[in-house]
């Protein structure tokens, strides 16, 4: 979890400074899913895994992908140029209250008033961020907040999914393989008719940037569907407190941010909340 904490977290800052330099995200993605694909294809080659007959009976695979890696991933690269790398940081940690509502419906979790508030005082962090907006408001909503925000959404959708007993048989890194696999089909057409497909190879920066990007990944999601599938999605949605927490410092590591007083109390209320649903034993 400390290694997704610090890979993921220092994501976000390379989404923010990618954004700076090509705004279409949907090339982007392309490159980062392919770049992706490329690495977990190769490690698969090395493990000696038959993949495909595999995914070709996980159809469902198909729809986390969109959902899991694509919507998100969109919402994320929509969002990065307009709010900094510590807020684009902060928002994943809706993730576990998001994931802990849908296991109150599910009766997966039995309801407590301390969970309640954890759940008040969640929302009420965001509250802070979205209705006091830092930069780029329309009215008193900022907007890009509000599409940042639904990246946590579908995230949780498809941990629930892939935590249910359909991929019970499925190893998290066949999972994690098919997700990047069949995005990067989806993608491909949309570069080639929609968008030019080019890559700034001359930049090398921003050449090593994306496939920093990939790496991250490919590397995180196996591990993440790891923690998924051994502890359930509640537990491993906590990860994103630690996302958050090194996100924000990398963020002024890199571009000196300095957050207003309201975005650190936000941030305060949001790790206290997240204490009232830290698990206690959910291994399986």
């Amino acid at each position: 979890m400390l290694f997704l904490a610090i890979t993921f977290g220092l994501s976000f800052s390379i989404v923010k400074y990618i954004s700076q330099h090509i705004s279409n995200p949907i090339l982007v993605l392309f490159w980062q899913t392919t770049f992706a694909f490329m690495l977990l294809f190769s490690v698969s080659l090395l493990r000696k895994q038959r993949l495909c007959n595999r995914l070709i009976l996980q159809i469902p695979i198909f729809i986390i992908s969109f959902f899991g890696v694509i919507a998100p991933w969109v919402c994320i690269y929509l969002a990065a140029p307009h709010i900094s790398a510590g807020s684009l940081s902060l928002l994943p940690s809706l993730v576990p209250f998001c994931a802990f509502i849908i296991a109150l419906l599910a009766r997966i979790k039995r309801y407590h008033y301390l969970r309640a508030l954890s759940l008040i005082l969640g929302f009420y962090s965001v509250y802070l961020l979205i209705y006091f907006p830092e930069t780029n408001n329309i009215g008193s909503l900022d907007i890009w907040i509000l599409v940042r925000a639904m990246a946590p959404l579908f995230i949780v959708g498809v941990n629930v999914f892939v935590a249910s007993a359909r991929f019970k048989l499925v190893d998290p890194f066949t999972i994690a393989f098919g997700m990047i696999a069949f995005a990067t089909i989806m993608l491909t057409p949309l570069v080639i008719f929609k968008a030019s497909p080019y890559f700034l190879f001359w930049n090398l920066a921003l050449c090593g940037a994306i496939f920093l990007l990939s790496a991250i990944a490919a590397v995180g999601s196996s591990i993440f569907m790891t923690l998924l599938k051994t502890y359930g999605p509640v537990f491993a949605s906590q990860v994103n407190y630690l996302v958050t927490t090194a996100g924000v410092g990398w963020g002024i590591i890199f571009f000196s941010e300095v957050h207003e007083t309201r975005f650190w109390f936000a941030l305060v209320i949001l790790i206290f909340g997240l204490v009232f649903i830290r698990p206690k034993t959910e291994k399986r």
